[in-house]
């Protein structure tokens, strides 16, 4: 099987796994809303089954909801170590959902095996994924890690997902627990020091305000310079009519 061949199957692996996420996507979420012990439920298991279901949601909406090679997943062997441990999770969650055992003066909760059923359905697809992947690289002639970085976004790539995402990272600091002051990106600079710790994660050298050469006998500063990768960055708003409302970052 030639490379090009493996990476199609890999890819298809992730679809499957990515269309199985988005098919139970509304009823994890209702599950996590509904179940919890706060809606009246009584019985053996309620606290168990919602916490099971809460991790079972917020790991799948984080992590899978979009698992394509290479734009979600560097590689098929990143995407394999995610879904190992999704398929480790599910075990456990599993087991500790099976374990729930309600004695003779109790009843078991009616949440208790919604909660089976989602997690099993998750264990299963998680085999199912890894079964695909492991299938597409048996007849692969050289070791499958070695493919990696021939489809490893380029650095413009990998900028241009942080600068996609930047909006969405925003909207999330703004959202904590009860009591917790919200973190608010209220003008241009804060953008700037928010980037570029987001840059810091995938690039090891990000600069600040760097001088960029003369240009016609003049002379800028750009707001962020990667100098190893030769990459300049600035960053400007779009201008909103609404009075007072702070432009969405381009970068």
């Amino acid at each position: 099987m030639s490379e090009a061949k493996y990476l199609d199957r890999a890819r298809e692996a992730g679809l499957y796994l990515q269309k199985f996420v988005r098919s139970k996507h509304d009823d994890f979420a209702e599950a996590f809303r509904e179940m919890h012990p706060n809606q009246g439920w009584n019985g053996k298991g309620v606290r168990e089954a919602h916490n099971a279901v809460a991790m079972l949601y917020h790991f799948t909406d984080e992590k899978f909801l979009n698992c394509r090679i290479p734009e979600d997943y560097g590689s098929p062997a990143a995407l394999r170590s995610a879904v190992v441990e999704l398929q480790g999770m599910m075990s456990v969650l599993k087991k500790e959902i099976e374990n729930i055992k309600p004695s003779k003066k109790e009843f078991l909760a009616e949440t208790v095996p919604i909660a089976h059923e989602h997690i099993e359905a998750t264990l299963f697809a998680a085999e199912e994924t890894l079964r695909q992947l492991d299938e597409a690289a048996f007849v692969l002639p050289s070791d499958p890690s070695s493919i990696s970085a021939a489809i490893t976004p380029s650095s413009m790539e990998t900028i241009y997902q942080i600068a996609n995402r930047f909006p969405d990272v925003v909207a999330r600091l703004k959202k904590r627990r009860k009591g917790r002051s919200p973190l608010i990106i209220g003008d241009e600079y804060d953008v700037q020091y928010l980037f570029q710790a987001l840059l810091s994660v995938p690039f090891l050298d990000v600069r600040p305000e760097e001088p960029t050469p003369s240009v016609a006998g003049g002379t800028g500063r750009a707001d962020t310079l990667l100098e190893l990768l030769s990459i300049r960055l600035d960053h400007m708003r779009r201008i909103q009519r609404r009075r007072g409302s702070f432009g969405r970052p381009l970068v």
